[in-house]
């Protein structure tokens, strides 16, 4: 058996040409920026689900959550394997500290619509989550729901991106991209 050899610098420039100083990764960081940004808008017009026709914002929502969930760990990937290549490199330094800054904000959009789910009325809700445009997020929408309320009797509010949930949505996102497409 052959013993094969890799190299030890990664060409990190097949994904974003420059590095921790790549225009094309400060791109991609800017519109990141722009999308938490404006599902913390989207979020700020829905105060209270008061409808049964706001299932369609519902899901809007989710597949905006699981999007970023997805593009803000691709950025901590490649950013972590900047990191890897050079130890020394400044500027990606910066970027972690830009993204951990992103990611802050995030879970503080992920919070408000926990608190959305959790304050909607229970019948609505039954109503809300049996509709068609949401029957595919049933499951993770209630377990959200039922932590938030767990968390809320506990004292503590909110939960994380990365405690498990966030990655399952990503995950039924993805599985019903796949679905729908055939």
């Amino acid at each position: 058996m052959t013993e094969t050899k890799y190299k030890k610098v990664w060409n990190l420039d097949n994904l974003f040409p420059g590095g921790s100083e790549s225009p094309s990764f400060n791109n991609y960081v800017k519109q990141l920026e722009l999308e938490i940004t404006k599902m913390e808008e989207k979020l700020s017009l829905f105060d209270n689900l008061l409808e049964i026709n706001q299932s369609l914002g519902i899901e809007s929502v989710i597949k905006n959550i699981g999007d970023i969930q997805e593009k803000l760990s691709q950025a901590n990937s490649f950013i972590t394997c900047l990191t890897a290549q050079n130890t020394k490199d400044q500027g990606a330094v910066v970027l972690r500290g830009v993204i951990s800054a992103m990611n802050a904000r995030f879970e503080s959009v992920i919070k408000k619509f926990q608190h959305i789910i959790l304050e909607t009325n229970e019948d609505l809700w039954i109503e809300i989550i049996e509709t068609k445009a949401l029957n595919e997020y049933k499951f993770i929408l209630t377990m959200w729901r039922e932590k938030a309320k767990m968390l809320r009797e506990g004292g503590k509010t909110g939960f994380r991106p990365d405690d498990g949930w966030v990655p399952c949505l990503a995950a039924v996102l993805q599985f019903t991209d796949r679905k729908n497409k055939d």
